[in-house]
């Protein structure tokens, strides 16, 4: 449930589309949303998902832990690029972290 509600699993969208695709699996709405009243080809659809940084492959084929992991990684990828320099990644749940005091970036007042 977590993946389902990260910021990896959301993009802008209408609403209009938020309310036709809701509590559908992926290969479902994206069917839905190529339909004539739509009138997106699958060529438009996938390059619109790919602007998004979704593989829509992946999200036809309702491969979520894949769809969120390729996703995931475009992402950091791109924030990357952007700001010049690389992002720390967070570690998963069951890694073991080091409980480290923090850096102090500002001295006190006394010092």
């Amino acid at each position: 449930k977590e993946r389902r509600e990260s910021i990896v699993n959301r993009t802008p969208i209408s609403a209009k589309t938020n309310q036709m695709i809701g509590g559908q699996a992926p290969s479902e709405y994206t069917v839905k949303i190529q339909s004539e009243d739509q009138a997106i080809t699958e060529d438009q659809l996938n390059n619109h998902l790919r602007s998004h940084c979704i593989d829509p492959n992946l999200l036809r084929e309702d491969k979520f832990e894949d769809f969120f992991m390729t996703r995931y990684a475009e992402m950091i990828s791109r924030i990357q690029k952007a700001m010049g320099k690389r992002v720390v990644d967070i570690p998963d749940d069951d890694e073991d972290v080091v409980d480290e005091e923090p850096t102090q970036m500002i001295p006190d007042e006394d010092e």
